[in-house]
């Protein structure tokens, strides 16, 4: 198991001693910090953009429900008490008259 251990530390080593050391500008951490943000934020806009524009027509739509439901009648009661419509005189009902006798036909 030692000699396993020694191999690996050896290609750790190796690893350590070819890795890259890029000098960059102090800038460049925070511009590509701010551009993953940017595209963080825009995918975030994305998804849930559809979602909230749904919920709010379902909201509205709601709220509209509601308010018919809810609403009180603003057409005012009628008082009709004595404002039946009444006939003056009896009306006497028309009859037809057969054209060949003249008399009334029932």
């Amino acid at each position: 198991m030692h000699e396993r251990d020694e191999k690996l530390e050896g290609l750790f080593e190796v690893l350590r001693e070819n890795a890259l050391d890029p000098d960059v500008g102090e800038q460049f951490d925070r511009r590509v910090l701010r551009e993953w943000r940017l595209r963080s934020a825009t995918k975030t806009i994305r998804f849930w953009t559809p979602a909230l524009m749904g919920a709010a027509v379902a909201a509205m739509a709601v709220l509209a429900v509601l308010q018919l439901l809810l609403a009180s009648p603003d057409v005012p009661r009628a008082e009709l008490h004595g404002q039946e419509a009444r006939r003056s005189e009896p009306v006497a009902i028309p009859t037809m008259l057969d054209p060949s006798t003249g008399t009334a036909v029932r």
